[in-house]
């Protein structure tokens, strides 16, 4: 990307922000469950207090969410987190998201290991094609993100490398080492210690794994299936996931199983040929920041993100009250109160985006966290023309291609953003104002 100026002057920046900037006594925090609705957009709500003691608010879905109604009322009976704000003398909702039913995450960390009626060899899963492995990791995190939306609309999982460091070798060495089990019965390895040697500190972790099924939705399929396996994918008690995927084209008949969880094998069974780990962590007092729910590619440029900020254990002492947000973490936007959800906007021109945040608590302490996005927006064919007029005010114009010809006026501060920019005659920048071309890749 580069950036011509007219004329040449102190312009420190671009931010691309949008969203409202609010005091810290604005946005109020609360969590509970769902009493009622006696309305079509409006929520009867019991707030659990920590001293214990129990009040109802009248809470109002905004008209852009109002088609989250059906989902809430299907979770009606769980706990919820809910983000509010007064607005126009009614209590507006401005996020809400499950925090599971009472003791539903309360889970076994290493459920009993899962496998199917092994499936037909497909060549195209060997584990040397590491672009095969990777997309099958990023499939998993992305199936987990969409099954905790639709099953109690909870909040998604930041990928992890080391997480999935931990769980591709765990994959790897049930597939090639002839055994299946959460502990490896060569060198009597737990999930716990797994992950920490590959270098993740954790406060918790939990592991599925699976065998037998070629793709990632099949595998998917059978962890929802199973109620340990169910609450592991949708426990709010993690905030990261790593994954793990092998394949054995001459997976043994007669692999090793640990049936009982004591690290001696008392069975077998096979050839499975795919051998799939989950590898969920928790780091207390870490919050990550994800972007559009962990998707891989997007379109747009404007992103929704998820930013962690809550504490979900009493060893949790930090608490957001304000957030802020840069595409280059030198440049950042104003702070703003705390909430989990923010619409931002990726820098021009396509290719892996970095968005970076940073949360506050009310002493001043500062976390900071990063996520990244593959953009590939589509061509448009479209062209914006300007002939024959004055521009005015402060203004971003973006597109494609901008076409400036004849007879243009700059009478403010002008830019700019397109694949490609053509300036025709009689084109003038009044003396005072800045006009600047953003070039997208």
């Amino acid at each position: 990307m580069s950036h011509l100026k007219y004329p040449i002057a102190m312009v420190c920046c671009i931010l691309y922000y949008s969203g409202f900037t609010q005091t810290g006594k604005d946005i109020n925090r609360v969590e509970g469950i769902i009493l009622s609705f006696p309305a079509p957009q409006l929520i009867e709500f019991q707030v659990q207090e920590k001293s214990g003691r129990k009040s109802k608010i009248l809470l109002r879905l905004p008209d852009s969410q109002a088609h989250l109604r059906r989902q809430l009322k299907r979770f009606q009976h769980q706990h919820w987190q809910v983000f509010y704000r007064q607005l126009a003398g009614q209590t507006e909702i401005v996020s809400i998201y499950g925090l599971g039913a009472p003791g539903e995450n309360v889970t076994n960390p290493t459920p009993p290991p899962l496998f199917v009626i092994p499936e037909s060899r497909t060549e195209t899963h060997a584990p040397s094609k590491k672009r095969a492995v990777s997309a099958n990791q990023a499939e998993i995190v992305r199936l987990t993100n969409i099954e905790r939306w639709d099953n109690g609309m909870m909040p998604p999982l930041k990928s992890n490398d080391l997480l999935h460091n931990a769980g591709q070798g765990h994959s790897s060495e049930m597939a090639f080492d002839d055994f299946f089990a959460h502990c490896d019965l060569d060198s009597g390895t737990s999930p716990g210690q797994r992950v920490t040697g590959a270098g993740y500190s954790w406060n918790a972790v939990a592991e599925n794994i699976a065998a037998g099924s070629s793709t990632a939705s099949g595998s998917m399929g059978q962890w929802m299936g199973s109620t340990g396996h169910r609450n592991n994918i949708l426990s709010t008690s993690y905030r990261a996931l790593g994954v793990g995927y092998a394949y054995d084209p001459s997976s043994s008949p007669a692999d090793r199983r640990d049936q009982d969880g004591n690290c001696v094998a008392d069975g077998s069974s096979g050839p499975y040929y795919y051998y799939w780990t989950q590898n969920f962590g928790r780091r207390n007092n870490t919050y990550p920041v994800v972007i559009e729910r962990e998707e891989i590619v997007t379109d747009s440029r404007t992103v929704d993100l998820y930013v962690y900020g809550t504490p979900v254990s009493m060893y949790e002492s930090f608490t957001a009250v304000s957030m802020r947000f840069s595409n280059d973490n030198q440049n950042w936007s104003t702070w703003e109160t705390y909430s989990p959800d923010k619409t931002w906007e990726l820098s021009p021109g396509n290719g892996i985006k970095t968005v970076y945040a940073q949360i506050r608590n009310s002493s001043g302490s500062v976390k900071t966290a990063s996520d990244q996005i593959t953009l590939d927006g589509m061509e448009c064919e479209s062209i914006m023309t300007f002939s024959n007029e004055t521009l005015t005010g402060t203004q971003t114009y973006r597109h494609c291609e901008i076409i400036a010809d004849p007879n243009v006026l700059v009478t403010g501060n002008i830019t700019f953003e397109a694949n490609q920019v053509t300036l025709g005659t009689g084109v003038e920048i009044q003396s005072g104002f800045v006009f600047e071309i953003t070039m997208m890749n």
